[in-house]
């Protein structure tokens, strides 16, 4: 089965009618259409990431990590300028190795009699250490992670249709007062939804799961006694 893609303008505008008509509109509304327009690049932009879950275990494991990468790139501290210059041979003719390592050790000498090193990674240093606190920063903000990637706080295991389609659409029928009746019915609106969005039968959340998505959101939490 060929990979779905972003379905054409063309698309949109032939089923961007029957989601406004299934969801009670007769004319278009400025806000419903630009959610809706949300919602559909939402997915589109990020149908195929990891759950915010999935990315946590990854970032978990990185920090794990960046204890030993460290401490080992602390142990190769005496070598850095090894290191640079040896980056530069890599493109080098085996013949031209020679002289230009003969030309290193005066160098080398030369500089190490100054206690400095050769080219320090400085630069490398600086931003490794800014990506590792960036890392661990959102380690530990997983509902600042959710929004960076257009998830709901908290819906860290939730599946991408669910989070990016489902829960905003619900929100959205909510805002206009959306109500159930024989003749316009939510699941109708979601079938509707899903075409235009262009969603594959297979990932597309099964109509029961989408009615206790919507009775759980209705329940009021209860207050909690003093």
């Amino acid at each position: 089965m060929a990979e779905s893609r972003r379905p054409s303008e063309e698309h949109y505008a032939k089923h961007y009618p029957a989601v406004m008509r299934c969801a009670g509109l007769s004319a278009s509304k400025k806000r419903f259409d630009r959610d809706i327009r949300t919602i559909f690049g939402s997915y589109w932009i990020a149908r195929d990431q990891l759950t915010i879950a999935e990315y946590r275990e990854i970032l978990e494991r990185c920090a794990k990590g960046q204890a030993i990468v460290r401490e080992a790139l602390r142990s190769l501290e005496p070598i850095y300028g090894e290191i640079k210059f040896a980056a530069h041979l890599l493109d080098i003719a085996q013949e031209d190795r020679k002289r230009l390592i003969a030309l290193y050790f005066p160098l080398r000498a030369r500089t190490r009699h100054k206690s400095k090193r050769i080219a320090p990674y400085r630069s490398l240093d600086a931003m490794m250490a800014k990506r590792d606190r960036a890392i661990n920063f959102l380690k530990d903000n997983p509902d600042l992670l959710a929004q960076l990637v257009g998830r709901q706080r908290r819906d860290y295991r939730k599946d991408n249709e669910t989070a990016l389609v489902v829960e905003p659409a619900l929100d959205l029928l909510k805002t206009i007062g959306f109500r159930q009746s024989p003749k316009q019915t939510r699941k109708a609106f979601f079938d509707a939804l899903f075409d235009l969005i262009g969603i594959d039968q297979k990932k597309r959340p099964k109509h029961q799961r989408i009615d206790v998505i919507a009775s759980n959101r209705r329940v009021v939490p209860k207050r909690q006694s003093k």
